[in-house]
């Protein structure tokens, strides 16, 4: 389970409401790491707690192609995730949310979280 603090979540669903519906604001930044086909952001609303842990990192792994689906990406594209998931799984757990309080419904990402 992850959560936000009060605070960074009422900014956040406030910041959601400024947004047209099918905003895409993981390409509105400048990521911190670049790949070819992928890229890692810090989360500017990171969880608080992630499974009861205070979370001290909060990042977001997402490809640079827009797209919903997994299945939907190429084979470099794959194969590329695959060495980042395998170098930042060392310091990092990856979480994929996929329900209905997805924030960011129209960009398949991941969560980088460090706690």
């Amino acid at each position: 389970m992850q959560n936000r603090d009060e605070k960074t979540e009422k900014e956040y669903r406030e910041y959601l409401k400024t947004l047209p519906k099918d905003y895409n604001f993981l390409l509105d930044k400048k990521p911190d790491e670049e790949f070819r086909y992928w890229a890692i952001r810090h989360n500017d609303y990171p969880y608080a707690i992630y499974n009861g842990k205070e979370v001290v990192k909060h990042n977001l792994l997402y490809p640079k192609k827009q797209t919903t689906l997994f299945n939907r990406l190429s084979m470099p594209e794959l194969e590329e995730y695959a060495d980042i998931v395998n170098k930042k799984t060392k310091e990092y757990i990856l979480v994929l949310n996929n329900n209905k309080s997805q924030s960011v419904k129209y960009h398949l990402h991941f969560h980088l979280i460090k706690t």
